[in-house]
């Protein structure tokens, strides 16, 4: 493992100590980077790796004064953060994106608590150093020991206090009227109060008002949450749906539901709330109890009986007809009710068979009518449900709450119903179960395992029509099973056969044909992957939706290169378009518009180079020494012609002016004495601007020298533009 503190992290801070800024780093930046070693210096320059390769961000949950000169960071990643790997940690400033400090770390894995099972904690803690650190930093606070996992202890003891709650509360238990559903008109209001949840105690805060519900329920649902480093606490929410069980949701937290009203289709409520604690619901009902015993009490004792004569209860219980000593007696009209009473009661050893209704007896209690274990239903042909439904209802189906009969064993005794839409239905041996009343019935038809006329063998069968009305849409569905396995026609699906026409095998060596492939994986990063048999890999990705890039990883996923596409419009070229265009050898000078020569280039002035880094430029250049090509005019190689014998390649030669004279005539000249030698100063007459001695001949010439102003300095050049020249490094 290695760290250090970033070049721009000093220039950075010295730019906020001048400004009277403090500084400040608050943020922490985990990543990936592959074929990192974290055994290698870290270069100060290093910036902050690709987003690609950024797995987590997190702000610095705590900071700590070490000393005057050093001051520590932490931050924990709890169980709610993950799944990924990181190697490079990276501590900055989150406004500016200055990096401080850069840890290179061996690879680490970071999981979170998901589906029940526990998440690892890690704590990351950077101890940074410099002149100043306390002061500049604004960090008074000792550090303190971060580096404690408790979180499988806490989560012991919330779960132990919420089985104790379980105890003490039951299911649930509600209060007054907290989470009571109140209806107004076509709105309903859910009640803020108190109550306990799968043993977890929440408060809803506000009312809530809902909009127009009908035939559903309303859920409180509750949820211990929070995370490593923030406060706990029961998050409660309503919840309307027909049904709802306790569940984990996708962050790991269990929800614990339980219904507090039902709203049928006119939209009246039902309170379905438990009120009060365990406890609590005892003593009521002990009370209720006690309250029923005093009202009979109180009754029997106020009650007014008639006068006469009356038995005692030991007289009459050893015999009316012996004689008996004066007293009180029964009245004959007290004993005829008590045997008028007696006489319709059953008798024990009967088993209901005296049971003068038995239809009417199975209504009242609710229990099973078993109507027959064979019976013809319907005779032999086809059956509508409408028909079918017809039957039942003259068997008296629809006067018990459950129903049921057996189709006897003869299949032309029995009716075919073939409008179920899903499967025919031959009554022959199946089991006919009906469950509830006319206008609210729920048929269920089992069918044997052999069947004639294209019946359905091994099925479930279930119709349902709780409201004749078209809104509900009333019909038949059918359940399968391990016998009767739904077709691929059945569940919208392609058979195997389908498949292998329309789609190829995951391995598959076949040619596929398709039109516009369209690849979309959720992420910045879609592509296509080639794998070969020795396990390297090549891949096409479309990096960010912005550029193509061609990659290769080999057997171990170590990534051997990249390629990637410009983002500009243009058209790829070959190596040989590339070469066409660009067909210049190595080492030959360019005329470059500029000082400095561009990158993969040398500017020609003179200087040596490496044969390894310059291989091309080497051959071109056998000395591995550049020509100085500053201020210099190229020449073209004689190379035997005869203009510039003797002259070989890269060799230099110096100023030259061809020898040559100039003649100009003029008559007398005034001024000096004709016919006389004598000596008259001309600027111009030689080489330069100066006045110069002039010799006056006495035949009636002179000689002037020719010069054009200002033409006239150190070299002879033509008109010329200044390029610097360059050659290609490579």
């Amino acid at each position: 493992m290695s760290s250090v503190i970033t070049l721009d992290f000093e220039q950075w801070k010295a730019q906020q100590i001048a400004a009277g800024n403090p500084v400040v780093l608050d943020e922490f930046v985990f990543a990936y980077v592959p074929d990192l070693d974290p055994s290698q210096a870290i270069n100060r320059d290093e910036k902050l790796p690709a987003d690609n390769h950024i797995v987590h961000r997190q702000a610095v949950n705590k900071t700590g004064l070490a000393s005057e000169n050093a001051v520590a960071y932490s931050v924990t990643l709890g169980t709610e953060v993950g799944h990924f790997d990181f190697n490079w940690i990276g501590l900055l400033n989150k406004a500016s994106g200055v990096i401080g400090m850069i840890t290179h770390a061996p690879t680490q894995k970071k999981i979170k608590t998901a589906n029940g099972l526990q998440g690892n904690v890690l704590t990351r803690s950077f101890l940074l150093e410099f002149e100043g650190a306390a002061k500049e930093t604004a960090i008074t606070t000792t550090a303190e020991t971060w580096q404690i996992d408790f979180t499988a202890r806490l989560t012991g003891i919330d779960e132990m206090q919420r089985l104790m709650n379980t105890d003490s509360y039951g299911e649930a238990a509600f209060f007054d009227e907290g989470f009571a559903v109140v209806r107004h008109g076509e709105q309903y209001t859910v009640k803020k109060g108190l109550a306990y949840v799968g043993g977890l105690r929440g408060i809803l805060e506000f009312d809530q008002t809902l909009n127009s519900q009908r035939n559903t329920r309303v859920y409180a649902d509750f949820s211990y949450q929070g995370n490593l480093v923030s406060q706990w606490k029961t998050v409660v929410q309503i919840t309307v749906t027909n049904d709802l069980q306790n569940y984990i949701d996708a962050a790991g937290y269990p929800h614990y539901v339980f219904a507090v009203a039902n709203i049928d289709g006119n939209g009246d409520v039902m309170d379905l709330r438990i009120k009060g604690s365990l406890n609590a619901r005892d003593i009521a009902d002990i009370q209720k109890a006690l309250g029923g015993v005093k009202q009979a009490l109180e009754h029997g004792l106020n009650e007014t009986q008639p006068k006469g004569d009356y038995a005692t209860r030991p007289e009459v219980k050893e015999g009316l007809e012996e004689k008996q000593p004066r007293g009180d007696y029964a009245t004959n009209t007290a004993l005829n009710a008590v045997n008028e009473n007696a006489s319709n009661r059953l008798e024990k050893s009967k088993n209901g068979a005296d049971v003068p209704d038995k239809d009417l007896f199975n209504r009242n209690i609710g229990s099973c009518r078993a109507f027959s274990s064979g019976i013809s239903i319907g005779g032999g042909g086809f059956w509508t449900t409408d028909e079918f439904i017809k039957w039942l209802k003259h068997q008296g189906a629809f006067d018990n709450p459950y129903w049921m009969c057996k189709g006897m064993w003869s299949y032309a005794d029995n009716r075919i119903i073939n409008d179920t839409g899903c499967g025919a239905i031959h009554l022959a041996g199946s089991v006919v179960e009906v469950m509830g009343y006319e206008g609210a019935i729920t048929i269920r038809v089992t069918t044997p395992t052999t069947s004639v006329e294209g019946g359905t063998e091994s099925a479930q069968f279930i119709y349902i029509n709780h409201d004749s009305t078209v809104s509900y849409r009333p019909g038949w569905r059918r359940d399968y099973n391990t016998v009767n396995k739904p077709t691929a026609y059945d569940v919208g699906a392609y058979s195997r056969d389908e498949s292998d026409n329309k789609y190829l095998p995951r391995y598959s060596q076949l040619t596929a044909e398709v039109g516009l492939l369209g690849i979309n994986r959720g992420n910045d990063w879609p592509g296509l992957m080639f794998i070969a048999q020795n396990g390297h890999r090549i891949g096409i990705e479309g990096s960010l939706g912005k550029i193509l890039t061609i990659w290769s990883n080999d057997a171990e996923g170590n990534r051997r290169y990249n390629l990637q596409t410009p983002e500009k419009s243009g058209v790829l070229a070959t190596v040989d378009d590339v070469n066409n265009a660009n067909n210049i050898p190595v080492g030959v000078p360019l005329p470059w518009p500029h000082a400095n020569p561009p990158a993969g280039y040398l500017e020609c002035k003179g200087q040596y180079f490496e044969r390894s880094q310059c291989p091309k430029l080497a051959d071109a250049y056998p000395s591995c020494q550049l020509p100085d090509l500053r201020g210099e005019f190229i020449r073209g190689l004689d190379n035997t012609r005869g203009i510039d014998p003797g002259r070989g390649a890269l060799s230099w030669q110096n100023q030259q002016v061809q020898y040559h004279s100039h003649l100009g005539g003029h008559g007398g000249r005034a001024g000096g004495s004709f016919g006389s030698t004598t000596q008259w100063e001309y600027a111009g007459s030689y080489n330069d601007d100066t006045k110069q001695p002039l010799p006056i001949t006495n035949n009636g010439s002179d000689f002037d020298g020719f010069t054009n102003n200002g033409a006239v300095g150190t070299e002879t050049r033509p008109r010329n533009v200044a390029f610097l020249y360059i050659v290609r490094a490579a």
